[in-house]
């Protein structure tokens, strides 16, 4: 595209045949309709149409879609370069209409998770906290707490009940576990780990995922060319894997076999045994790769990778 994009994340929405792209400098949110993939064909078919797009004064950074896919959040940020106020936006993923826009109360507003009790939990870079904001009545969102968390805090996960959360501190260099209370709706730190390798150079915690199956997280960090497996019952890292240059995004298969780690320096997606830790494929991308989503196909033994090219503004499957 002539127009400069920065494709920052991307989202495959299976149920609603839907890829979602944030775009930074297009200040954009972008949804695509994907055709239906038949390798069964001769000539199997594939297409990527344009269905909506809506634009904003602030760049589009963070997805992240309800458990029953019927809405759409972003989070929207100018990096301090105004006096715009970061903000969250929902969109429902049927009509695209806007449900609602709330201020986050925090600066650079970046990553957003679900928590399973209708809470989004964002992490805000500058202001180092995280933002609570209260969806239980989706057309009446409140920030219900700031929580103080590191400096930098950046990726977020939940296990599977949302007891547990854990927030990978960038510039902090190490991990912060929270405790969630159901009667208060309140988030607790639980623990906070020391950095990684201390006093040695500990990298940048990056992005977290939570795996079920195998009831550990993976940690990308950047600074270290590493991924890290944590133990939840300890709270430690138990091992690293070696991976490329600048890991960034993370993202688990559906059964969980493997997790497929976006390398914005080597201009790579390597994926990796989530049993073994060894590398079993390398992916060829354009110039950093950044933005991951992972899906399997019906019969459960074709894996789709998606990936956005941050620098070139091409996306990749």
């Amino acid at each position: 595209m002539s127009n400069k994009q920065e494709y920052k994340q991307i989202k495959v929405i299976k149920e609603k045949n839907l890829l979602v792209l944030t775009s930074m400098s297009g200040q954009a949110i972008k949804f695509y309709s994907l055709n239906s993939f038949d390798p069964a064909l001769e000539q199997p078919q594939t297409g990527v149409f344009p269905v909506f797009e809506k634009r904003f004064e602030q760049s589009v950074v963070e997805i992240e879609t309800s458990p029953d896919k019927k809405y759409c959040f972003f989070t929207l940020t100018d990096f301090g370069k105004s006096s715009l106020k970061d903000k969250v936006v929902c969109i429902h993923i049927d009509t695209f209409k806007t449900i609602f826009e709330i201020e986050t109360k925090g600066k650079w507003s970046k990553f957003i998770a679900y928590h399973p009790n209708k809470l989004l939990v964002i992490s805000n870079w500058h202001s180092n906290d995280l933002t609570i904001i209260d969806v239980k009545n989706i057309r009446k969102p409140f920030v219900a707490q700031l929580v103080p968390c590191g400096i930098s805090p950046r990726g977020i996960a939940f296990n599977t009940d949302g007891s547990m959360g854990i927030v990978a501190g960038f510039y902090s260099r190490n991990l912060t576990f929270l405790k969630y209370n159901k009667t208060d709706r309140k988030f607790y730190i639980e623990k906070i780990t020391e950095p990684f390798d201390f006093p040695n150079y500990s990298g940048n915690m990056r992005h977290v995922v939570y795996s079920k199956s195998k009831d550990k997280a993976f940690v990308s960090n950047m600074g270290r060319n590493l991924v890290h497996s944590v133990n939840l019952e300890t709270y430690n890292i138990e091992k690293s894997f070696p991976v490329g240059t600048f890991p960034n995004t993370i993202k688990l298969s559906e059964d969980e076999r493997y997790l497929a780690v976006s390398c914005r320096k080597s201009n790579l997606v390597c994926i990796l045994n989530t049993s073994s830790g060894q590398i079993e494929t390398l992916i060829d991308t354009g110039p950093e790769p950044t933005g991951l989503d992972f899906t399997t196909a019906e019969e459960k033994r074709t894996y789709n990778v998606y990936i956005t090219n941050f620098a070139d503004d091409t996306v990749l499957c």
